[in-house]
């Protein structure tokens, strides 16, 4: 609700992977869309990563750093 109010999407869609042997889904993603604005996140477990979140909005971007499951720090640039 911080980024698009108590409304509800006008879509949902979600996808991923699931790996029965071990229990742990292993990648994913969402994708939900507003009238005006979307959003969307994903994640995998498989590959090779730097490990960062970014997180971009209309006044600029915050990049968490390494590792992102449990950052000490971040970046944040303005536009």
């Amino acid at each position: 609700t911080l980024v698009f109010g108590a409304r509800s999407p006008d879509e949902l869609v979600a996808s991923g992977f699931h790996d029965p042997r071990v229990n742990v889904d292993m990648n994913g993603a969402l994708c939900v869309r507003y009238k005006d604005k979307l959003g969307i996140v994903s994640y995998g477990l498989t590959g090779e990563t730097a490990e960062e979140t970014t997180i971009v909005g209309s006044k600029g971007r915050i990049l968490i750093h390494t590792p992102a499951h449990c950052p000490l720090s971040f970046t944040m640039f303005r536009k």
